[in-house]
């Protein structure tokens, strides 16, 4: 039993060891496309009906869908997390920072379940896929306001998430499971 909690232990650290040492990468959107394991999932923010387990959590303030387009204001204590709750290795989106709202200062954006940075969009930013993925999944990408102090207004046109593949493991175990049940109705009945 000690062993099997020691290894527990363990493990535990490593996750957390590994969780901290994500190797981050930035791309562009076809290099987006191509490193996708998976398709890539795309919520095209058409509506406010999102895609089952995306979700946008908007911390001081709310922002605006319209025309399929996503808007809000990220400043002092005014930011948001999108966030994929199956997991992902991989976000970007087409940011427009240059329209109206004022030129702030620009954009960082940090994996929020690490507190990670990973990139910094300009405020020049008309239109452009902004992207990355890591060697760690994580359910969670912050953005919020960059150096300096203006406040920055951004839209948000069509977000892509490379989501966790469902490991090997997984359907073994389910299969694991629905032979038990069968083997059990069998020897019941």
């Amino acid at each position: 039993m000690k062993k099997i909690a020691v290894l527990s232990i363990f493990l535990l650290f490593m996750g957390f060891a590994t969780a901290a040492q994500a190797m981050i990468t930035p791309v562009t959107f076809s290099q987006f496309l191509s490193l996708s394991q998976n398709s890539p999932v795309v919520e095209n923010l058409e509506d406010k009906i999102f895609l089952a387990g995306f979700s946008i959590t908007e911390v001081g303030g709310a922002g605006i869908i319209a025309y399929g387009v996503y808007g809000n204001i990220v400043d002092n204590g005014r930011h948001q997390v999108f966030s994929y709750s199956p997991g992902m290795h991989g976000f970007g989106a087409f940011l427009d920072l240059a329209g109206p709202g004022g030129p702030g200062s620009s954009i960082d954006i940090y994996i929020n379940d690490t507190n990670q940075f990973v990139l910094n969009v300009p405020n020049t930013a008309a239109g452009q896929f902004f992207g990355f993925f890591s060697n760690v999944a994580f359910t969670g990408v912050r953005f919020q306001e960059g150096p300096g102090s203006d406040r920055e207004t951004y839209y948000a046109i069509d977000v892509a998430i490379s989501p966790v593949p469902i490991p090997a493991a997984v359907w073994l175990l389910g299969s694991g499971l629905v032979g038990l049940v069968v083997i059990r109705r069998r020897s019941a009945g």
